[in-house]
């Protein structure tokens, strides 16, 4: 009998039940193309911007803990609370001249479906607000760069944004909502602009997000809604002898302009069926005799909101606004007047090129920083050094700008065939922006660090808990706050002073709240400050209360009765 060997493999080795190892061979394209595949740029960008916002998340997180949340941020949680339970338009609620109802509001209901009710539920918005803000101006200001260009417009952008100071520029930028969390849409919205090109759907789209945005905010009429409309009559005017079909600058224009009359519809519409209802203020100009101060504090203004404050005035103003903390010191603020120049530099750039600018986004973008920095300076906004959040826009938008413009001139400015002086000075410049970035990074590390601080008149409230006192009255600025603090279940409604009366507040309110078949209110919160309450006043509005005591540099008064059966309401 004869035994047949069994048949090999090509590999040399002996097949088994008459199978073989996979060809060797067979895998060798596969391998060549995995070492020959490259990421694109849009997905290493993504990786690299989901990377920094997970590092920079926490950062401004721990940063927003060193500020004292007031009564602003706090307004606003509760009306996402309400919202969440149901009152979707918010009825029965006075807000103030911002509605923030598209933008961080269905931003802080996500935040209180996870956390809850409390005082932290703004921080952890506000710093989600600006990694957003930062990772966006970074991606715009790449624009369509590739390589190390691309990499040195983001760290650009990004680094000038990077560490917001401790002091008022915190305050504006990682605090309550304001003016900072108006550029996430507007932001996706030159995005949009920037990398769709001239397709139909694109004006419709910039359209919406204007619309939407201005329902929130109306700063985007200056941010968004007038640049846009002021580049494409640029444009139009630019080519109008080219014989080019302008159409899509025609309907972009159209579209932003249609944006703002469906925002106003869009409001009139909820306030008709029952929603919340604005407090806009009057839009006056300021005098011209007083044109220098307003000039004054607008440039100061500007240093502040890029970090640059040396007026030790974070908090002196209006104790009650901002909380009692330390500004920058001088260092810090100095350093921080580098990413103040380089902005200053790609916007006097942009503007002189504004009339034959190709990249809509630059002229967009500088249009709009001279919008809303004219419009700021001129009306009653800048007659306080605190009205600097108006114009918060500028910094971000600046930002965006130095990215785009400015690495391409360094690194043309440091080839070998320019002028020894021109290159030397380039060299030079771009040493400082180094070590300007690796400052600005450490000191966001070290205010990381910072110890966290409770919520304004965080002893109050625990005093109120102790002595299950649960319903009372107080000022603005006590009566959010404390309400937050002690997540709902300490509530204490604002009230104003008229004369001998006392009335329901109309500012960031609610009217049930002030509805005496509905609660009980027997103690007043009196504290030092702007907008606090008087004893005098008081005593004479509800009568001598039947206690007094002292609690944290403020006064509790209780009386044996409900003091909503003397209020007055007022019609807003």
């Amino acid at each position: 009998m004869r035994v047949v060997p069994a048949p090999k493999s090509k590999g040399g080795m002996a097949g088994t039940g008459g199978t073989t190892r996979p060809d060797a061979d067979a895998a060798r394209p596969a391998s060549r193309a995995l070492r020959a595949w490259r990421p694109s740029q849009a997905a290493v960008s993504a990786v690299v911007l989901a990377a920094a916002g997970v590092l920079l998340f926490p950062a401004y997180l721990s940063e927003s803990r060193t500020l004292p949340v007031n009564s602003d941020g706090a307004a606003n949680a509760l009306q996402a609370w309400d919202m969440l339970h149901g009152n979707l338009l918010l009825h029965g609620w006075i807000l103030t001249d911002v509605s923030f109802y598209t933008t961080e509001l269905p931003q802080y209901m996500l935040v209180e479906l996870a956390r809850g009710l409390g005082a932290d539920v703004v921080h952890v918005a506000a710093a989600m607000t600006y990694t957003l803000v930062v990772l966006l101006a970074a991606l715009l200001a790449r624009g369509r760069a590739t390589g190390r260009e691309a990499a040195a417009r983001m760290l650009l952008a990004g680094g000038i944004m990077l560490s917001p100071a401790l002091g008022i520029d915190a305050s504006t930028l990682l605090l309550s909502p304001d003016h900072i969390g108006t550029m996430v849409p507007l932001l996706v919205m030159w995005l949009i602009l920037d990398r769709a090109g001239r397709r139909w759907h694109v004006p419709v789209l910039a359209g919406l997000i204007l619309a939407l945005a201005t329902v929130a905010d109306m700063v985007t009429l200056l941010e968004g809604t007038v640049p846009v409309i002021v580049v494409c009559l640029l444009r139009l005017l630019r080519d109008r002898r080219s014989g080019q079909a302008r159409w899509f600058e025609l309907a972009l224009a159209g579209s932003a302009a249609a944006s703002a009359v469906a925002a106003q519809l869009a409001v009139s519409l909820i306030r008709s069926s029952g929603g919340f209802i604005l407090q806009p203020l009057p839009p006056a100009l300021i005098q011209y005799s007083t044109l220098e101060q307003h000039a004054v504090n607008t440039g100061k203004g500007l240093l502040a909101l890029f970090g640059g404050d040396f007026f030790n005035t974070p908090s002196r103003p209006n104790a009650s606004f901002f909380g009692d903390h330390p500004g920058p010191d001088m260092a810090i603020g100095a350093v921080h007047l580098a990413g103040l120049a380089l902005a200053a530099w790609a916007l006097c750039i942009a503007l002189r090129r504004c009339y034959r600018e190709r990249e809509f986004v630059v002229t967009g973008l500088a249009v709009a920083v001279i919008v809303v920095t004219a419009a700021y300076l001129f009306s009653l906004r800048s007659a306080s050094f605190l009205g600097l959040r108006e114009m918060a826009g500028v910094l971000p938008m600046t930002a965006v700008l130095a990215g785009r413009l400015l690495p391409g001139r360094l690194a043309a400015a440091m080839q070998t065939g320019q002028p020894a002086i021109r290159r030397l000075a380039a060299s030079g410049l771009l040493i400082v922006m180094l070590l300007a970035g690796a400052f600005s990074a450490a000191n966001l590390a070290y205010n990381a660090t910072r110890p966290s601080v409770p919520a304004q008149y965080h002893p109050i409230t625990g005093w109120l808990a102790a002595h299950h006192l649960s319903y009372g009255l107080g000022g603005y600025w006590q009566a959010g706050s404390i309400t937050l603090d002690s997540a709902g279940r300490i509530k204490v409604r604002a009230v104003f002073l008229q004369g001998s009366q006392a009335a329901a507040g109309q500012w960031e309110t609610r009217e049930s709240w002030y509805e005496p078949r509905l609660h009980n209110a027997d103690f007043a919160v009196v504290s030092p400050g702007a907008s606090g309450l008087r004893l005098a006043a008081l005593t004479a509005a509800f009568g001598p209360p039947a206690h007094s005591y002292r609690v944290a540099g403020s006064t509790v008064l209780t009386w044996h009765k409900n003091l909503l059966t003397e209020l007055t309401r007022p019609h807003p």
